[in-house]
């Protein structure tokens, strides 16, 4: 069954991969689901001109990253730690169950990463490499590019120790 969820996954993917989310539209709270649309798909965008368009200051790197809600608390923590960091990227967070995220980027929804603590999850949405564990969160990278640098970053930088504190690791 896990196999067929996966190929169902990858297979809409494929068809629908293009599809994606307007500016502001995955700017959802834990239990939200956010709504897909088209998507630019360069991360950057120069249009955007700060709160009243709903995006990025001009020039920032948007990184989609959707969040299993057992670990929105600790990822709060560490997109902020990450965006001092990284100050020329803005990370924006979208939530949901590890499966109804899944399900949500099999269907188009534009994420750079998933982070979930549903290994089931994690390996639906396996497109570009392997989910990297760090103890119970696996974290995919959906989309290449800056994702690279987020997953670096709560495997070894700062994001590890937020997840310490949390109790989410051990040390």
């Amino acid at each position: 069954m896990r196999g067929l969820v996966a190929v169902l996954m990858a297979g809409v993917l494929a068809v629908g991969g293009c599809a994606g989310a307007a500016p502001g539209a995955n700017d959802t709270q834990p239990g939200e689901a956010a709504a897909p649309a088209a998507r630019s798909g360069t991360g950057v965008r120069p249009e955007s001109g700060g709160p009243e368009s709903g995006g990025p200051p001009a020039g920032l790197i948007e990184l989609k990253v959707a969040v299993d809600d057992s670990l929105a608390e600790a990822f709060v923590e560490v997109e902020r730690a990450f965006e001092a960091h990284h100050p020329n990227i803005e990370v924006v967070l979208s939530y949901g169950d590890g499966l109804s995220l899944a399900d949500r980027i099999a269907g188009g929804e534009p994420v750079d990463v998933l982070v979930t603590d549903d290994p089931f999850a994690a390996q639906g949405v396996r497109l570009n490499a392997e989910p990297v564990e760090v103890g119970r969160v696996n974290l995919v990278l959906v989309q290449p590019g800056t994702g690279v640098s987020f997953i670096d970053f709560v495997r070894e930088g700062d994001g590890r120790r937020i997840l310490i504190e949390s109790g989410l690791l051990r040390p």
